[in-house]
């Protein structure tokens, strides 16, 4: 019974250690069980955060693209402004020379009132700004390859669904919907281990251009000289050999006495403004050619088609007024101007004519063979002819013609059976070399131009216009002559009172042309040793002054050729500005110049078949010289009284783009959800 007793304890023991071995080993299963799934919600959480956090680093991406787009856009307007700048300085002067000519003008950014279109340029700005900002922004979207925005090693993947539908809308907004991707790990299936995807709507707002500009100005107070008003000043002459054109006014002062002359064959001035010449204006060459606008107006001493100057015509719609004789001597040449005003008589004392009396009586003189068979003149308007014409005897012979043709002066030379004084019993025959003519009465009274002129007239009468020439020649009915005249075949007695209103009217125009410049260059120009250029470097714009007597050339296009003195080169033939030169100036090569041209010496136009054409705008020559004045105030002289305040430059000046710390309230989200 001792036995059995103690064997049963043991199993006892036995027992109770199995049933806790087994308790044991099942809550630590439990706890190892509870244990992994800890690790791996831990990871499932982590790896949502972890997509969430690849969001974030894309909305720093596109936080990136916004600066860059904004910085572009920002650019894309400061480059219109710095163009802008130039084309509404260029408004302005357009601006300026059109309410000085009394016409309406209203450019792109200047309005009719010549204020500066704000709204417009505001709109424009906004524009470029919008399209360069979302043309950048939208790059950006198409370089991403296979829709990935972002992709790192062991980290999230940022994905753009709707990249090929992305668009901005009439509002300006994109949207992208991006979706972040993370996992830890792929088993050996390559299946993703704890993928975790969210997703989201980024919206991205075109921003507007705010505060776009300020105007900024600089003004200079200048006293005006009368040389800005003209587009070509010469102190001597003015030698055409080829093809100019001026638009603007031209003082032709001619110290050496020779004013204009027209000395190539086919040479040619076209203009549109005043030309006024102190001296005279001499076609020589043949086919030569002047012309001009019906506006235009011509003030010279003599007027002229030289002999041999065949072919040639002047053609004037507007007005000539002469301080001598309007000249026709080559053949098969014309001679059409609108009004002719010859103004000097003997009795007027004018110190630019000098002491020859064939220079103090303005007529109309024709020693063309042709008149009438291939030459003609022509005048429409009214005529004024203030002296009679002279033979070129020995010693000089006045007669009374305010209209002479060569060859008429044979009526001199017949007796007359005229009832009064003129009859030839009263009258003396003198010989002047190579002529036998009537000259004085038998009581020793010498012959007046009046008698002359009675004298002409009665021999057309008496011997039915015998042997005269009276063809080819056409004046208008309002014309006043001192002499007898010719028009339309038939002779006209001299019609004129010296209280005529017409002929003190021209006198007085004439005389203020004159008297509108000094004499002298250098009573307006201040010539020294100290040489001013201010040019650009393709001399498109130029402030030019040169002292010494060595010749300039101005160069225009399709000239190949050196010249061996002081150049100003035009690129394609342009520029604009203020040439100054003490010496003589050439023109050479095809030109178009906008300015002044002020020379002390002969100004020539070369015989090479291109145009040299100068325009001239008293606003832009104004602004010129104030934006060079600091220069310009030790250049010239004689200023007159008044002052002119001038706008020496007006910018635009970019004082805020948009800002790119805006970028936060430009992208905003929406539509957060976990797609897995």
């Amino acid at each position: 019974m001792k036995k059995k007793r103690k064997g049963s304890s043991l199993i006892s023991v036995v027992l109770i250690f199995a049933v806790l071995f087994t308790l044991g080993t099942s809550i630590m299963a439990a706890t190892v069980s509870d244990y992994k799934m800890r690790i791996n919600q831990s990871k499932k959480v982590q790896n949502l955060y972890e997509s969430e956090s690849g969001l974030e680093k894309a909305s720093k991406l596109l936080e990136k693209w916004v600066d860059e787009s904004i910085t572009a856009g920002n650019g894309k307007v400061s480059d219109y402004v710095e163009s802008l700048n130039d084309n509404i300085q260029k408004e302005k002067e357009k601006y300026k020379e059109a309410v000085e000519n009394g016409i309406n003008y209203e450019g792109l950014y200047v309005k009719s009132n010549g204020t500066i279109d704000e709204e417009k340029i505001k709109t424009q700005q906004n524009n470029l700004f919008k399209s360069c900002y979302q043309n950048t922004m939208k790059e950006k979207i198409a370089s991403i390859t296979d829709n990935k925005l972002l992709s790192e090693d062991n980290g999230a993947e940022v994905t753009i669904i709707n990249k090929n539908e992305a668009e901005f809308n009439e509002k300006g907004i994109l949207k992208l919907v991006l979706q972040s991707t993370f996992y830890t790990s792929k088993d050996e299936n390559d299946t993703k281990q704890n993928l975790k995807t969210v997703q989201c709507t980024f919206s991205l707002i075109t921003p507007p251009y705010g505060m776009p500009y300020s105007m900024e100005t600089k003004k200079v107070n200048i006293n005006l000289n009368p040389t800005w008003d003209k587009a070509i000043i010469a102190g001597g002459s003015l030698i055409n050999s080829g093809k100019l054109f001026i638009n603007g006014d031209a003082y032709i002062i001619g110290e050496n006495g020779e004013g204009i002359e027209f000395v190539g064959d086919r040479s040619s001035l076209d203009l549109c403004g005043k030309l006024l010449s102190l001296q005279d204006i001499k076609l020589k060459g043949t086919y030569s050619r002047l012309s001009s606008k019906d506006s235009s107006s011509i003030y010279t001493g003599s007027l002229s088609i030289e002999k041999g100057a065949d072919n040639s015509e002047i053609i004037v719609p507007g007005q000539v007024y002469a301080n001598n004789d309007l000249v026709l001597n080559g053949q098969k040449s014309n001679i059409n101007i609108g009004s002719f005003y010859g103004i000097n008589d003997i009795g007027t004392q004018n110190e630019i004519a000098g002491n020859d009396k064939r220079k103090n009586s303005s007529s109309i003189v024709i020693n063309t063979g042709d008149i009438g068979m291939g030459s003609s003149l022509f005048i429409e308007k009214e005529a004024v002819l203030m002296g009679t014409a002279y033979i070129n005897s020995n010693p000089i012979y006045q007669t009374g013609e305010s209209v002479a043709v060569k060859g008429n002066y044979r009526a001199y030379s017949y007796p007359l059976k005229d009832s009064g004084k003129l009859n030839s019993d009263n009258v003396n025959f003198e010989y002047i070399s190579p002529l036998q003519l009537a000259n004085e009465f038998k009581n020793g009274d010498t012959m007046t131009f009046e008698d002359k002129s009675k004298y002409f007239e009665t021999y057309g009468r008496e011997y039915n216009n015998k042997d005269l020439i009276l063809k080819g020649i056409k004046l208008p009915d309002k014309t006043i002559s001192i002499g007898s005249s010719i028009s339309n075949g038939k002779i006209n007695s001299g019609k004129y009172s010296i209280d005529e209103n017409l002929v003190k009217e021209s006198k007085d125009k004439y005389y203020k042309e004159v008297n509108s410049l000094h004499k002298n260059i250098k009573d307006y120009i201040n010539f020294n040793d100290k040489n001013n250029i201010l040019p650009r470097e393709d001399y498109s714009e130029v402030f030019y002054v040169k002292s010494g007597t060595k010749p300039v050339y101005i160069i225009g296009s399709n000239v190949s050729e050196e010249i061996s003195a002081e150049n100003i080169i035009l690129k394609d033939g342009r520029g604009k500005g203020l040439i100054i030169v003490e010496g003589d100036l050439h023109l050479k090569g095809k030109i178009d110049f906008s300015g002044t041209i002020i020379c002390n010496g002969n100004i020539c136009i070369e015989n090479d078949g291109y145009d040299k054409n100068i325009i001239h705008s008293k606003t832009y020559v104004k602004d010129l010289v104030a934006k060079y004045y600091d220069v310009a105030k030790d250049v010239f002289k004689n200023n007159l009284e008044d002052t002119q305040s001038f706008e020496v430059s007006a910018s635009i000046q970019v004082e805020n783009g948009v800002d790119g710390n805006l970028k936060k309230k430009i992208i905003s989200t929406q539509n957060w959800k976990i797609i897995q």
